[in-house]
């Protein structure tokens, strides 16, 4: 009973201790499928110092991307281990092939006696647009038929305005 107290009092300090807070940018954007996308989070105390060295995990919690999570050392993040540089910031860098809005959330973690807790970020929204349609224009012999046609028709005009003159 009395270990038991112990852990609750440990899990209740490390919940009222939690001091740090991560800030996610860009808060929304909007990229054209298959374009990279980064987004950075930076870590600190509440007095604005940095956290350095704390491991950042990234995941897409909403969305057609939904599931897609950073892994440190497979190069989408800067430093590509994951883990907050001297100024607290880890970037993330992901692309899309499905148009649709992806809402993503940073976590950093904590523990102390065996308890773990996640500490979020606010979320970011990243719109994926699908590429644009062409405009349709005319091919080389569209464009040489209509200078024709209209050659004809000013032709015509020209013809007209000399007989009623």
């Amino acid at each position: 009973m009395g270990l038991q107290l112990t852990k609750i009092f440990s899990l209740i300090v490390l919940l009222f201790t939690v001091s740090a807070c991560i800030d996610l940018e860009p808060d929304s954007a909007v990229n054209m499928l298959g374009q990279p996308h980064t987004l950075t989070a930076t870590v600190e105390e509440e007095d604005g110092t940095p956290i350095i060295n704390e491991l950042i995990s990234f995941r897409v919690v909403e969305g057609p991307n939904e599931g897609r999570e950073s892994l440190p050392f497979n190069g989408e993040c800067v430093p590509d281990s994951c883990r907050t540089n001297e100024l607290g910031q880890v970037s993330w860098t992901y692309t899309s092939e499905i148009v649709g809005i992806d809402s993503i959330i940073a976590f950093g973690s904590m523990s102390e006696d065996g308890f773990e807790i996640e500490i979020p970020s606010d979320t970011a929204i990243k719109i994926w647009q699908g590429i644009p349609r062409p405009i349709p224009a005319l091919s080389l012999w569209g464009l040489m038929a209509l200078s024709g046609i209209l050659g004809i028709i000013a032709y015509i005009v020209l013809k007209r305005r000399k007989l009623t003159a």
